[in-house]
């Protein structure tokens, strides 16, 4: 998703994302209501033909608002802080080493997978600044991998699995989709658990 700073989806032309569409939904980053969400137009980053672009999220479920713990804001507030050396690169909450948006294919290579698999020390030569190297995290791990452990730290918090499918974007079928609905109690329990989590994972 291309987040401009003010939290809302990146504004200026089509290309960088904006978000002048009459029905916008609000802030992405809203943390005064505890939520983040994905615009139904403009709420996805969308690569083609070597050209980045604003659309609208894969399935209809995507453009969703969502509950999210504490400790999820402090991280995007630690992005929102963080200045480059040569001053403001750019309006996005992310992006890449030279500014602009973040393309999927770079953040693979050059922080995913390192993070991930791990990276080796390497020094400083002519030319190259060089960078430290750390341990492997979650050696293999996919992006998509993100999605199987939440649902996996739901279901063992006692989460309703109406409420875990919602949260994933997904509809399901049938009578079930046409008269689940989250309460708010539910949402609670689902952001204390994972906070709850968190703090005992950091902690450990």
């Amino acid at each position: 998703m291309a987040v401009g700073r003010d939290g809302r989806p990146a504004r200026g032309s089509r290309r960088r994302g904006g978000n002048r569409d009459p029905d916008d939904n609000g802030p992405c980053i809203d943390r005064e209501a505890g939520v983040l969400r994905l615009h139904p137009k403009l709420g996805c980053l969308i690569e083609a033909d070597g050209h980045l672009t604003s659309g609208p999220p894969k399935t209809r479920g995507s453009a969703r608002t969502t509950r999210v713990p504490d400790f999820v804001f402090d991280m995007i507030d630690v992005r929102l802080d963080w200045r480059p050396k040569k001053g403001e690169r750019d309006p996005f909450v992310w992006h890449g080493p030279r500014g602009g948006l973040l393309r999927r294919s770079g953040f693979n290579r050059r922080a995913w997978r390192p993070a991930c698999d791990g990276r080796p020390v390497e020094p400083k030569r002519r030319g190259t600044p060089g960078h430290p190297g750390w341990e492997p995290l979650v050696p293999g791990m996919k992006v998509h991998g993100i999605r199987h452990s939440h649902k996996a730290a739901l279901e063992a918090a006692g989460i309703p699995d109406s409420a875990i499918e919602a949260r994933l974007g997904h509809a399901p079928g049938g009578i079930s989709g046409l008269y689940s609905h989250v309460l708010r109690e539910t949402e609670d329990r689902i952001v204390k658990a994972l906070q709850a989590r968190y703090e005992a994972a950091t902690a450990a």
